[in-house]
């Protein structure tokens, strides 16, 4: 095989590599608003009560697959603090995405909110402190729900 058609068949997979990884960006960004969903629904109570606010704003990511793109972040105004969902990355190694938790100003303690996806393709949020070694699959960590949100958040604004 030439150098050309070596040159060739690369770019070809690098064109391929690429189609695959924006429509894997496709699915993170869904993912991503699913799991504001999720953390919506499970602090309503909270929301109705006046007790916590919700925000977001646009920022720019980057990773080396995707290139540039824009997501949200989502703020929580909760006990006179910002906390704030981060999404870093969706190409990270032994998950399918990660999203940073953390109360603003406050970077001591922060939270790994690990994309995992079930037998049937779903998406299932596991949540750990971002300290603690993974030395478990992610099937092994506890999935996101009001109580481990509620501990998350309570944690974070005692920080």
């Amino acid at each position: 095989m030439s150098l050309r058609e070596k040159l060739q068949e690369k770019e070809r997979a690098r064109r391929f590599a690429q189609k695959d990884a924006k429509l894997s960006l496709q699915e993170w960004l869904t993912s991503i608003k699913g799991l504001y969903r999720l953390v919506w629904e499970e602090l309503a109570e909270l929301r109705r009560d006046k007790l916590i606010e919700f925000g977001s704003q646009t920022v720019d990511r980057s990773e080396e697959l995707t290139g540039k793109y824009k997501t949200s972040e989502l703020t929580l105004r909760a006990g006179g603090r910002t906390i704030v969902f981060s999404p870093v990355a969706r190409f990270v190694v032994g998950s399918y995405g990660r999203v940073d938790l953390y109360a603003l100003g406050r970077l001591n303690v922060r939270y790994y909110v690990l994309l995992d996806k079930t037998a049937g393709g779903a998406d299932r949020w596991v949540i750990t402190e971002a300290d603690t070694p993974r030395k478990h699959p992610l099937s092994a960590l506890p999935e996101l729900s009001r109580a481990t949100l509620e501990d998350a958040i309570e944690k974070l604004l005692s920080a």
